[in-house]
């Protein structure tokens, strides 16, 4: 399928046996769909569409669902996709997200005309999820060391990666310009980093890793 495309949802609702709530299921339960990491924003800010992702034709993209209208219309298109970092910019013009661990890029929404805002280097993954700061000019990523990364595939792998003390940095990318910044850097394996909110000056991040082994989980720079 191609950007742009607009698919119609068959919304389901019931009531909780035990809370009496109204609950709505938005999309179809045959179809593998998910919305972005908690603390990227999904909704606009009337409400009324919600960003998510998922894989009617095979490949894992990027979505608008139209609540009242309940449609969806494709925002991205291939493989490659970070389906749980991808945000959308205050002012409700613009998705932002990583595709295939090499470029931040940004899609206007109102044509799905999409651009590369920063291409990370070639010998760096970019991992994760990035976060823009309040007025949405800069965000915050990780990037690990080429000859360090591994898929993570399962929680074998997550405890593998974490002994293998992998090198990664810390970095801030201006949102008009695509110009990086390093801000930190350390054989430690780095995670979640994100703005204090109306503060720039302060980024806070983790120590990922299995919980009983990471000495300190949050740090702030």
């Amino acid at each position: 399928m191609a950007k742009g495309s607009v698919i119609n949802l068959d919304f389901h609702s019931f009531t909780d046996p035990g809370t009496g709530a109204r609950v709505t299921r938005l999309t179809p339960p045959e179809v593998l769909c998910h919305r972005n990491y908690f603390y990227q924003k999904c909704f606009t800010q009337d409400g009324r569409q919600l960003l998510f992702a998922a894989e009617f034709d095979g490949h894992r993209n990027y979505y608008l669902l139209d609540r009242q209208q309940r449609q969806a219309v494709q925002l991205t298109e291939g493989a490659g996709d970070n389906t749980f970092g991808g945000f959308l910019s205050p002012d409700d013009r613009f998705l932002y997200y990583v595709k295939n661990e090499r470029e931040l890029r940004r899609v206007t929404l109102s044509t799905q005309e999409e651009s590369t805002v920063y291409r990370v280097p070639e010998e760096w993954v970019g991992y994760g999820t990035w976060v823009a700061n309040s007025e949405c000019t800069s965000l915050v990523g990780i990037e690990i060391d080429r000859r360090d990364w591994m898929p993570l595939t399962d929680w074998q792998v997550f405890h593998t990666f974490f002994t293998k003390k992998p090198r990664c940095r810390l970095l801030r990318v201006d949102l008009h310009s695509g110009k990086a910044t390093v801000i930190h850097q350390a054989a430690t394996w780095l995670g979640h980093p994100i703005y204090r909110p109306n503060d720039d000056s302060c980024v806070a991040f983790c120590h990922e890793g299995p919980h009983d082994r990471v000495d300190a989980r949050m740090w702030l720079i």
